[in-house]
């Protein structure tokens, strides 16, 4: 009689650690999507901050580029931290617009649905997939 062998071929081992490296790439993927997403919204945060800040100084002041407005832009998104995400600027001020847009850096550069978020004074904003 023949002696029954025992454990794995090498070719059932090879077939398990494609199956492996597949279902790790796929999660990999979506865990890089949810971080791109988690980053998103410091920009939103960030933006809808600087919208709320003009806000105020328009009421206080009646005018969105009054001289004694706290906000300071260019500025990276988020402020605290080591790591930035955005670059918050300000375009089309005057005394009754504003445009603020939100363009992504560092690692959320990769990101290129959402590369480059904006609010208006209306509260427009654009892409609307992003918000």
């Amino acid at each position: 009689m023949k002696a029954r062998q025992r454990g794995f071929s090498l070719i059932e081992l090879m077939v398990v650690l494609a199956i492996l490296g597949i279902v790790a790439s796929m999660a990999y993927a979506s865990y890089q999507g949810s971080v791109q997403q988690s980053r998103r919204s410091l920009g939103t945060q960030a933006l809808l901050e600087t919208g709320q800040r003009l806000e105020r100084c328009a009421t206080a002041n009646l005018s969105y580029e009054a001289a004694n407005c706290a906000v300071t832009l260019p500025f990276d998104a988020p402020v605290s931290g080591t790591n930035r995400y955005y670059t918050i600027s300000i375009s089309d001020r005057s005394a009754t617009t504003y445009t603020l847009t939100a363009t992504a850096i560092n690692a959320q550069a990769d990101d290129t649905a959402c590369a480059s978020m904006s609010l208006t004074n209306l509260g427009a904003k654009t892409p609307a997939n992003c918000w």
